[in-house]
């Protein structure tokens, strides 16, 4: 099915919008992967589980159901709370607040700026999947009275020179470092799907700040390559046609019920890893899926054939 058909189907993903001007008010709690993904999902409840060391008790119950491993030839990944070992609620709140410092040294009104930032990142959520995510981003943001010819630049400079600072105090996962190494020697392709909110340089950066290279995954999905968010069908299905791949040959590897689960209704695997677990209103039920420690994971990814050849 191609990407503008999915597109035609989305409107049978449930959605509760929410006003991108309320989610703005606290900017120093939020930012614009929360504005966005608000206003493309309901409420949530979230477990957040520590990292801890393998158990003798991981089972082979993260294996249910028992939907055949041996069509996968490439594996697409979430990245906060998957790959990243880490809130992103608090992540959000620390980027707010080195964002509106930056702009600060700059002599420029920081609050208004990222407030605006953050409320034009919740239409470009809201827009439609005939642009880029950039585009419909600089549209809103101008539409607020910032020029992009002049605030691109700055953007350009924080994300190459100040984004990374802020991943200084995160801890790797390193059974998820083990399960991206035993599925790269098994010859599966990997990509990076996370909510494509950020330019390149830092979703680079966050990958590196789990403990991997960026070079190990074959594309990243970010807002300016992105014509769709989470969770509309039309992103999956611009993964897809980016990896060449066919539905039933990719294992969506994630942690929200919705944003991740839709995946499945293109005819994706889907494994859910429960440490950083997000339950959404109209997600999967995670006895239909997948599902497991990131501990289990990698015992799944260790008992994984060799990846499926073409």
């Amino acid at each position: 099915m191609h990407m503008n058909d999915i597109a035609r189907e989305q409107a049978t993903v449930s959605a509760a919008p929410t006003d991108p001007a309320a989610s703005a008010a606290s900017a120093t709690s939020t930012a614009p992967a929360a504005s966005a993904a608000s206003n493309a999902t309901p409420a949530a409840s979230v477990h957040s589980n520590p990292v801890h060391a393998p158990s003798a008790s991981a089972s082979a119950d993260c294996t249910s159901p028992t939907r055949s491993t041996s069509t996968y030839s490439t594996v697409f990944f979430d990245l906060d709370g998957t790959l990243l070992p880490m809130e992103l609620d608090e992540f959000l709140g620390g980027y707010a607040q080195a964002l509106g410092a930056f702009f600060g040294r700059k002599g420029l009104d920081a609050k208004s700026l990222v407030e605006d930032i953050f409320a034009s990142t919740g239409d470009m959520g809201r827009s439609g999947t005939d642009v880029l995510n950039t585009d419909a981003f600089w549209k809103a943001f101008e539409a607020r009275g910032h020029a992009r010819v002049d605030f691109e630049p700055l953007l350009e400079e924080y994300y190459l020179h100040g984004f990374d600072a802020l991943g200084a105090n995160v801890a790797l996962n390193p059974r998820i470092v083990a399960a991206v190494k035993t599925l790269k020697d098994k010859g599966y392709r990997l990509a990076v799907t996370t909510m494509p909110l950020f330019p390149l340089p830092a979703v680079e950066a966050r990958v590196r700040w789990a403990g991997l290279d960026p070079d190990d995954f074959e594309f990243m999905t970010t807002y300016d390559t992105a014509h769709a968010v989470k969770p509309q069908l039309a992103f999956y299905a611009e993964a897809l046609e980016r990896a060449g791949a066919q539905a039933r040959e990719v294992l969506m590897v994630g942690n929200n019920t919705l944003e991740d689960g839709i995946a499945t209704k293109l005819g994706c695997d889907l494994f859910l890893i429960e440490d950083f677990l997000i339950e959404r209103e109209g997600g999967v039920r995670l006895d239909d899926v997948k599902h497991g420690s990131s501990a289990d994971f990698l015992a799944f990814c260790e008992r994984l054939g060799e990846a499926k050849r073409s």
